[in-house]
């Protein structure tokens, strides 16, 4: 059977599509559209491990990361620490504070990262203004990261806080989500913070490190930076 010059250019044309559409998908699942996601197990604290919000719990978010990272610098495996022993290790935390600052209530970036470099078996430092892509990138390494925000920013985004939420606040973040465009952190100051999920567009606009007035209370619009950590290296 013949095939005449218009069914030749039909099919063609059908043929023509028919590539398009393959190369079109190939870059999709190839490309750097490509939807990625990774988490980090790291053993869960409470800031107030028994649910008690009185000081020094109410503060204690700083320790509870603190506390969170020494356990998982020390390969502890478990979901989530008892409350006695995170009660007792943000107590010890606390203590430190107290003795090497002189005080323990609401701690910057740069107080976390003396005491975690001078007391503990792991190294931190200072990002500024990181980028999503930087955050995604120390997930990727196997590197959980500690993010200060403004807590009220994030209420809309976490049921679970006290209206009308933290001023100061920090999270661990331990993984990410493109597909849903969310972190994964383990949330210290609400008692279903394990693995708990923020967008990445509101932790990342209430980034912003400790910020006071001068009656010393904690106000909204500090720098934005995060701490970075790492194993210190062998001897």
């Amino acid at each position: 059977m013949r095939i005449g010059r218009r069914q030749h250019v039909v099919f063609f044309a059908v043929m023509l599509v028919m590539i398009i559409g393959i190369a079109s998908l190939g870059n999709y699942l190839l490309g750097p559209e490509l939807l990625r996601a990774a988490g980090i197990s790291v053993p869960f604290v409470l800031q107030a491990p028994h649910s008690r919000w009185v000081q020094p719990y109410e503060d204690a978010c700083e320790e509870a990361v603190i506390v969170m990272l020494d356990a998982f610098f020390r390969n502890d495996t478990r979901d989530k620490l008892p409350a006695d022993e995170a009660r007792t290790r943000i107590l010890r935390i606390v203590e430190l504070e107290q003795n090497v600052l002189g005080y323990d209530k609401d701690t910057s970036i740069a107080t976390m990262i003396k005491l975690v470099n001078e007391h503990f078996d792991f190294g931190a430092y200072a990002v500024r203004n990181p980028s999503l892509e930087e955050i995604k990138a120390e997930i990727d390494r196997g590197f959980p990261a500690v993010i200060p925000v403004w807590g009220r920013a994030l209420i809309k985004s976490n049921p679970y806080f006290r209206k009308p939420g933290p001023r100061y606040h920090t999270i661990l973040i331990t993984g990410y989500d493109d597909a849903k465009s969310e972190f994964v952190t383990q949330e210290p100051g609400v008692g279903r913070g394990r693995n708990f999920r923020y967008p990445y567009a509101a932790l990342m606009g209430a980034m912003g490190d400790l910020m006071q007035n001068k009656k010393g209370t904690s106000v909204q619009g500090g720098e934005r930076m995060m701490m970075f950590v790492r194993p210190l290296p062998k001897e």
